[in-house]
Parts: structure tokens; sequence; C-alpha cells
């Protein structure tokens, strides 16, 4: 990483910080992100713009707002089903996008722990003509 500029990526690291670097797991091979970076972002500025397969379209998701408002970075992140953006890269964590077209259980749970959303049942999709 000389000019911290990624390859095939649209992001790009702020060239007067040096991010200290460490080692995670991905999908199942190990790669290097940003510490203290969101997973969503240290993904992005890897080129890792795919967070999983949308199970209803089948076609790849991407994170969009990056402040935990639209799920669509929904990983598994050291065995739990989070929002990427949410979720501070460390050491040694072990994340499994749903990229193999599996989606996440229909549970979820917070990074806040809230009796309010400590594992928040998702609401199932409305079926077409349904009733909202």
């Amino acid at each position: 990483m000389d000019d911290l500029t990624m390859p095939n990526s649209i992001f790009k690291y702020d060239s007067e910080i040096t991010p200290q670097m460490v080692k995670v797991m991905l999908d199942g091979r190990e790669i290097s992100l940003p510490a203290e970076m969101s997973v969503a972002a240290g993904l992005l500025g890897q080129g890792e713009i795919i967070s999983r397969i949308s199970p209803s379209s089948k076609r790849a998701c991407s994170p969009h707002c990056l402040m935990g408002v639209c799920y669509e970075c929904i990983m598994e992140i050291n065995g739990i089903n989070r929002q990427a953006c949410m979720t501070k890269v460390e050491e040694g964590m072990v994340i499994n996008r749903h990229i193999d077209g599996s989606d996440f259980n229909g549970k979820y749970e917070s990074t806040e722990k809230t009796e309010a959303n400590v594992n928040y049942e998702m609401p199932k999709p409305l079926k077409e003509g349904e009733p909202s």
C-alpha cells in the first residue's frame, strides 16, 4: 500500500494517516483491513463491494448508507449477523458475507445492547399485493 490506494476500488485512504492494519478472515481467506474502521468501510477500501446476495432478487447487495439504516451490509461477523457499517474492525475477526445466496436467518443482533433491539426479529417481507 504505497499510496494507500487500493486496486479495483473507488475508495482510498487519507494519505496523511497511515492506518494500522490487522488480519481478519473474510470468507475463509486471510486479508488485512485497517483497524478501528468499520468493517463495511474497510472492505470497500479493499475493493470488496459485495456484502451479500439478495435471496429474493439473486442480485448482489452493497452497503448503501454506511450509518446503520439500510441493512444492506448485514454480514456474519464472529458468528453473529451484524451490520458491517456499525462494527469496528478488530484483529482476528471472522467475517462471512452472504454471497452464496443465503440470507441472514431473520435474527439480528444489534451492536448496541438495549432491551429494544437485542435479538430484534426482522419483519417478514410483504408478498406481492399484500397490504403494508
